[in-house]
């Protein structure tokens, strides 16, 4: 029994629905933004790290309980990205300090290049550009545990922080133009 059937098996024990776990996503979400917010790295993290914990819970619950659904499905990809998007934008209410750019530059670059991916992905699938985003698979977990990396080292090294964000930032910059290109190109 592999450890994703463990972690369903034993959350769904509390008879709460799939879809539920993906809306608590949202609650260490939201408190993690507050703490961004107050500079307080350390806490931030750490309710960033129970929101992907949830994650991971939602998935499990749902395989396990054999409730996997479109709309499930649908629920957990918005949810994520709002979590995504909370947690860049407690990193440019944070304080982080300047490097070539003020840090909310490089936040609004992420957002772009973040969400821009995930919209170019689902356009090129749904106008038969492409038939699979497999990359998907990968990046959107990369993604989250980089933000999660970001937001814990800010703690000790904010101008670490800062220049991880930079590079997450023009890398799903390059990343979404990849993806565009290679649906007009298909």
């Amino acid at each position: 029994m592999n450890a994703r059937t463990r972690i369903g098996m034993l959350f769904s024990k509390l008879r709460i629905p799939a879809d539920a776990w993906t809306v608590l996503i949202l609650l260490p979400g939201v408190i993690s933004l507050y703490f961004l917010a107050s500079g307080n790295f350390l806490l931030a993290g750490v309710f960033f790290l129970g929101a992907l914990l949830f994650d991971v819970i939602d998935g499990a619950v749902a395989h396990v309980t054999t409730k996997v659904t479109r709309k499930g499905v649908f629920l957990d990809g918005i949810v994520s990205s709002y979590l995504e998007v909370l947690a860049l934008i407690g990193l440019a209410l944070s304080g982080l300090p300047e490097v070539f750019a003020p840090a909310s530059t490089w936040v609004a670059l992420a957002v772009f290049g973040f969400l821009g991916m995930e919209y170019s992905s689902i356009l090129a699938k749904h106008n038969g550009l492409i038939e699979q985003d497999w990359m998907h698979l990968v990046i959107k977990p990369t993604r989250t545990s980089l933000l999660l990396i970001i937001i814990f080292s800010a703690h000790f090294n904010q101008l670490f922080a800062v220049s991880l964000l930079i590079a997450a930032s023009v890398i799903s910059v390059l990343v979404m133009l990849n993806r565009q290109f290679k649906a007009l190109t298909q």
